[in-house]
């Protein structure tokens, strides 16, 4: 990791615990290991999943912030279900995968969408995200996601 504002022991701890709670969802993890790298950059941001480990690159002083914090812990927790929500239970339009080419798929949504889901089951299970902050969360997904769609909630 790169210099910034960071507390790597915290990072630890709560990528322990989310880590942890995933068997609680699957019965069991299909790997020996699992590792989270972290590129703490300037400017540079993303994140891409592996069969078991993730690599996170984010700006080294974006973790002040609480909101800042969720963020970057919600990302390590969406790539790491991404072990079984793309990895393990791969929709048909990526299989086989091409590493040199797109693999389209209308299907991508269902394992986007329920790893989206499930990123913040882990983070409440594990008490890295409040009750609070979690359903906030949700209602901010569900919001965009009618947005997206044109609808309006009927409240």
């Amino acid at each position: 990791m790169g210099e910034g504002n960071y507390d790597v022991e915290k990072i630890v701890k709560d990528l322990t615990a989310l880590s942890g709670q995933a068997k609680v969802i699957w019965d069991d993890y299909p790997f020996d290991r699992y590792m989270y790298m972290m590129h703490a950059t300037s400017g540079a941001s993303g994140a891409t999943e592996h069969i078991n480990s993730t690599v996170i690159q984010l700006p080294r002083f974006s973790f002040r912030e609480r909101k800042d914090y969720l963020r970057f812990i919600g990302t390590a927790s969406h790539e790491f279900i991404h072990t079984w929500n793309v990895k393990a239970y791969r929709p048909a339009g990526l299989v086989p995968y091409d590493y040199q080419h797109e693999n389209m798929t209308e299907l991508l949504w269902m394992a986007e969408g329920s790893t989206s889901y499930f990123q913040g089951q882990l983070l409440l299970r594990a008490g890295v995200m409040t009750p609070k902050e979690f359903l906030e969360d949700l209602a901010t997904r569900v919001e965009k996601t009618n947005s997206i769609q044109g609808a309006k909630p009927n409240l």
